[in-house]
């Protein structure tokens, strides 16, 4: 099957931003607040012990070491790879992680060959998530459980940060036009890159739709607009104190990302 265009420029631009940022990821990924809180709940929705996981989108194998921590065998697969390369040199003693070079809408394994499915921070780079979604159901095994972790359109930052850049953008762009200094010599940019971010319950129903039922959700990383432009400590701060209200229901929705977990029928 050929894909669009419009498909392969967003995989074309996912590609790029993350080989770009691979050193990055290998260095502090593990150590950034936002990306802890989140695998500690991917950790509490996956029973522990034993089975393989797909690790999609396992980046430099940030996730890695915690899934093998709680005892599981692990598979790792990335788009890019430069971000393969330094988690193939990380683990290439462990017998029991694998890495695989794939694209998360053909994969290449066999069907209901994983116990378990890790997927954090890879839907919202696809303009659709319809396909990924039942590869994922195809390769998941009966009674298995997938979690994802997807960026939440309806979050406090992106409503506020999306009202800001259309009542204030229009009058703020002409004044720093004539404010602007003498431009110092520019960095090199950063790839472009757009996402898909999700409704939570429009993708509850995409995953009811492909076998997969949600059986536990939360929210994280409760950065604030513009916070984390202007007093970045401070808004660390405040993300933290927030994250106990990840799972409430009337607080939680305000934060960045979604969290679900589903599991696979046992039909």
């Amino acid at each position: 099957m050929s894909e669009s265009s419009d498909l392969r420029g967003w995989k074309q631009h996912a590609y790029e931003l993350f080989e770009a940022q691979a050193e990055l990821y290998h260095a502090s990924r593990e150590q950034q607040q936002g990306f802890r809180a989140q695998l500690a709940i991917v950790l509490r929705c996956l029973p522990g012990g034993t089975g393989r996981v797909l690790d999609l989108g396992c980046a430099a194998g940030s996730e890695v070491s915690a899934l093998r921590a709680h005892g599981f065998a692990v598979v790792g697969l990335d788009f890019s790879p430069r971000m393969l390369a330094y988690a193939q040199r990380r683990f290439a003693n462990n017998p029991e992680v694998q890495f695989c070079h794939a694209d998360c809408e053909f994969l290449p394994f066999p069907a209901a060959c994983f116990d378990h499915i890790t997927c954090l921070g890879v839907l919202e780079y696809l303009p659709d998530y319809g396909r990924a979604t039942a590869e994922i159901a195809r390769v998941l095994r009966p009674g298995g459980l997938a979690v994802f972790s997807i960026p939440n359109r309806l979050s406090l930052y992106h409503l506020t940060c999306g009202f800001a850049t259309a009542a204030i953008g229009p009058v703020w762009r002409p004044v720093k036009r004539l404010l602007r200094r003498p431009k110092a010599p520019a960095a090199p940019p950063t790839p472009w890159h757009s996402r898909n971010l999700c409704v939570p319950w429009r993708f509850r129903r995409l995953l009811r739709r492909e076998g997969l039922e949600p059986v536990a959700s939360a929210y994280s990383n409760f950065s604030v607009f513009p916070f984390d432009r202007l007093w970045s400590e401070m808004n660390l701060r405040l993300a933290a104190a927030l994250e106990c209200f990840s799972d409430s229901r009337l607080v939680g929705w305000t934060a960045l990302q979604y969290l679900v977990a589903a599991r696979k029928s046992s039909k």
